[in-house]
């Protein structure tokens, strides 16, 4: 994402064993931040990006970044 100037082996994830998911830990990362998961798609033998299937907050389209999103909200 743009927090490691989108550099793919900066910010490697780690398998959690078999349960499928895979996580990162990136320090100092702020509200609004864009990010992608490059993926190696054994299907197809090439790499892709991907925009995360459980963020809470998107680019508009036609851009496709997910944006780490503060949830905290003072009443």
């Amino acid at each position: 994402g743009e927090f490691n100037d989108w550099n793919p082996d900066a910010t490697p994830l780690t398998s959690e064993g078999v349960s499928g998911i895979w996580e990162a830990f990136v320090p100092h990362v702020g509200h609004g931040a864009i990010y992608k998961y490059q993926i190696w798609s054994r299907l197809h033998g090439q790499v892709v990006q991907k925009a995360d299937p459980f963020a809470i907050h998107a680019e508009t389209s036609p851009k496709t970044g997910s944006v780490v999103w503060d949830l905290e909200y003072e009443w």
